[in-house]
């Protein structure tokens, strides 16, 4: 955490005095070994960007024009074709502690080289930090002292490192920043011609005739080093839209594969799951275990049975609860799958040993029948709107599934009290999703049961507080959490989500990290993109 007390409070208003006076000398490299990422890079519409084949990158040289023909160093072959390179290259890696990196490109025209660190070079400390980068004003601090700080970058951060080799008449001057969610090395390399530049094999115009030790050119240096923060708060800003691109194009894909599976229509589920795990480098089991049940069903049977190995080398505490589930029945023809549901009993066996079966079986069936009913009833009022009389029949048995399931859980409270994960595993959770859809004098005598199912770690606090937003909606109160909304229909028809008041709605991000749920913002983006 950066604090005043820590660090120099003084914006940075002349690097040079300071990044001359820093100068730093690693000595040659002994490796000519240039690890490259590999990237096949093309330039892109974007004015002044190169983006790579998969977009993952979309990177930033600023205003400028980039010339078709710009060398651009990203493979072995491209470094071969300039005698000396690999010296060059591997000199500059070295110095800036960037040895194992892989590198994404060289771009000597543009003065630019990006490097992917492993590791980050935490704990060392830097020669100027920029911090909430998001901002619209980061503030950047020049770091004369090491005051005992740890010297760990966080998200939101951009540490920079400048070295000097007067020798060499080089300035390089490594930006560390976070694009999308991975750590990136930005390397600035302000490099004076000299003989051995021209061996390289560029243009003439590639390195700058100006000797860095001619004091007289102190203004042309200073304005190309502070030149490179305004293009590293560029990259991170590119690297902050496509994430987000990235996450609405997930959402979007997580929520067209749900309808699909709710049809049964497996093909299609199984294109949009593709394209969100493509979206995403998360694996949410959720996701992975409906990519295999639409595999299953679409008949790629052994893409379907990786998917699930890799689910249970995951987590060793998981199974199914039934092995030869209907959507997944058709890879009981592979070979593997005797071994697999072995695995998955055996699991189920040593994980339920002490669990009451029957009790956890009828919570599951309870869970089973509330969420059918109303993934019928969402699928008909999305793609059947019109039809008023199917939406009251599915509306009407959505309210008597309440009202049986409901009673069920009213007479196994009675009977076991609260049944806990030790006698029924996450099944017990069904008594909130009953509870979630019951009257409101039911959900506030159940709220006190509920939160001590919190306390003790078997229930997941986000449920608790939709609880008690939907509480206090329906009370006519503010929510808390800002977890309800409703949608409303503009006079062009469109329905826009709108959340219900919020108290304190300043702090309502505070209270939503302090339960895991993700800020609001975020979450009323991902709610409109609901299809």
């Amino acid at each position: 955490m950066i604090t005043a007390m820590k660090r120099v409070e003084t914006t940075v208003r002349a690097l040079i005095p300071a990044a001359l006076a820093m100068i730093v000398l690693w000595g040659c490299s002994g490796s000519r070994q240039i690890r490259f990422a590999d990237e096949k890079w093309r330039l892109s519409e974007h004015f002044g960007q190169i983006i790579n084949e998969d977009t993952t990158y979309r990177l930033t040289f600023g205003n400028r024009l980039i010339p078709v023909d710009m060398p651009v160093i990203a493979s072995d072959d491209s470094l071969a074709a300039h005698k000396g390179l690999d010296r060059f290259m591997a000199q500059i890696l070295h110095t800036t502690g960037l040895d194992s990196a892989e590198v994404l490109f060289y771009a000597p025209g543009m003065s630019l080289m990006f490097a992917r660190p492993k590791p980050e070079r935490n704990g060392i400390q830097p020669s100027s930090i920029s911090s909430n980068i998001h901002g619209e004003h980061p503030c950047t601090i020049w770091v004369y002292d090491d005051f005992g700080e740890d010297w760990v970058r966080r998200p939101d951060e951009m540490f920079t490192y400048t070295f000097v080799d007067r020798r060499r008449k080089q300035i390089l001057i490594v930006d560390y920043f976070t694009y999308m969610d991975a750590p990136l090395a930005q390397i600035k390399v302000l490099q004076t011609q000299t003989s051995r530049t021209k061996k390289l094999g560029f243009g003439r115009h590639t390195f700058t005739k100006n000797d860095i030790n001619d004091r007289s050119k102190i203004e042309f240096w200073s304005s190309a080093i502070e030149s490179h923060r305004k293009l590293a708060f560029g990259n991170y800003m590119i690297g902050q839209e496509i994430k987000k691109d990235r996450e609405r194009k997930y959402t979007v894909s997580v929520a067209k594969a749900d309808s699909c599976l709710i049809a049964k229509d497996y093909p299609r589920a199984l294109d949009y799951l593709r394209k969100a795990i493509s979206f995403s480098d998360k694996q949410e089991r959720r996701i992975m275990f409906n990519t295999a049940c639409a595999a299953a069903q679409t008949g790629e049977l052994s893409f379907a049975m990786s998917i699930l190995q890799q689910i249970a080398a995951m987590d060793h505490d998981w199974y199914l609860d039934n092995p030869i589930d209907e959507v997944l029945k058709p890879l009981t023809a592979l070979d593997e799958w005797h071994a697999f549901a072995d695995t998955m009993t055996s699991r189920m066996e040593r994980i339920e040993a002490n669990y009451d079966r029957p009790l956890r079986r009828r919570l599951l069936a309870i869970w089973e029948t509330d969420q059918d009913v109303r993934h019928r009833f969402l699928q008909a009022y999305k793609s059947q709107p019109q039809d008023s009389a199917l939406i009251k029949v599915l509306s009407d048995e959505m309210k008597e599934i309440d009202s049986k399931n409901l009673a069920e859980i009213k007479e196994i409270l009675r009977t076991h009290g609260w049944p806990g994960k030790d006698l029924v595993g996450n099944a017990c959770t069904t008594i909130w999703l009953v509870i979630q859809h019951s009257d409101i004098e039911t959900q506030k005598e159940a709220l006190p049961m509920l939160k001590e199912g919190v306390i003790r770690g078997e229930l997941n606090p986000v449920h608790i507080a939709m609880l008690e937003d939907r509480i206090l909606v329906n009370s006519g109160q503010e929510q808390i959490y800002g977890t309800q909304y409703y949608w409303e229909e503009d006079k062009n028809g469109h329905k826009e989500p709108k959340i219900y008041p919020i108290k304190d709605a300043d702090k309502v991000d505070l209270r939503r990290e302090s339960i895991g749920l993700e800020p609001l913002d975020d979450a009323y983006r991902k709610i409109k993109m609901q299809p």
